[in-house]
């Protein structure tokens, strides 16, 4: 019977407790000033939108969206719903003494964005067309770089919006990041490669239906094309199941 008693108050004990939310110490949020005559950008690269130094965690010249794919680890085509467009500077400081885990801080990131900008989301999976990255039917063309390799890019300078470039030691993830910057959907890796890999690519970088692909050179070679020429890659359109946000209320961030 005491047993009986003792385990039934253990576990009171343990539902009663209350799991704590990881909220940055200090938080603030404001609208961010550019300079007369200047406008605003947002960089691709998620994972510099968001610094960490010790205890102080910064995002400088950011938007809603892109704290929203920092703080939930997914990429801008996972992002159903609208977003803002303004730009905001945080600065916020973590608890204790210690630098925190990168998974601390997209935590309280997304305790920020729900408390200040009173986003409410929920997840969903959907088929999103893509692009599958494959190997062509003759073959890679790339050259597997040499063990001792440098990881680098040197591009020609040549007009806008084609610029040759030529990657040494890169990965097929970087090469993923350089055709997605031109590709008008995701771009997969399907391709089964790994290690690094020199090679040089040169096709037009200007988005299609933008003012510099209307006006620009018909002989420009398209992305699609240079992937399969000279890569001996192919961009395969595709629809792929993910998972994505599903934005159901957002707005400004409230007062600090």
């Amino acid at each position: 019977m005491k047993l009986i008693l003792l385990l039934i108050l253990t576990l009171a004990s343990t539902f009663g407790q209350s799991t704590t939310t990881p909220t940055f110490e200090v938080a603030s949020v404001r609208p961010h000033t550019f300079p007369k005559g200047t406008f605003g950008w947002t960089t691709n690269d998620v994972a510099a939108t968001v610094k960490i130094s010790g205890t102080r965690v910064s995002a400088i010249q950011t938007t809603d969206q892109r704290l929203l794919m920092y703080a939930y680890g997914v990429k801008d085509y996972q992002i159903i719903g609208e977003t803002s467009r303004d730009f905001y500077d945080m600065a916020a400081t973590t608890p204790g003494e210690n630098a925190p885990a990168d998974d601390q801080v997209r935590q309280m990131m997304q305790t920020l964005l729900a408390d200040r900008f009173h986003l409410k989301l929920h997840r969903e999976t959907r088929d999103l067309p893509v692009y599958n990255l494959i190997v062509g039917k003759n073959g890679s063309k790339l050259k597997e770089s040499a063990p001792d390799a440098k990881s680098g890019a040197t591009s020609a300078i040549t007009e806008f919006p084609a610029i040759p470039t030529t990657y040494s030691n890169a990965t097929i993830s970087d090469l993923i990041r350089i055709l997605s910057q031109s590709a008008d959907r995701p771009v997969l890796d399907r391709t089964g490669l790994k290690g690094g890999y020199d090679f040089s690519v040169e096709f037009s970088r200007a988005q299609p239906g933008s003012k510099e692909a209307d006006a620009g050179d018909p002989a420009a070679t398209s992305v699609f094309t240079a992937v399969q020429e000279q890569l001996g890659l192919k961009l395969d359109p595709a629809k792929e199941p993910m998972e994505v946000l599903v934005i159901d209320h957002v707005e400004g961030p409230s007062a600090n």
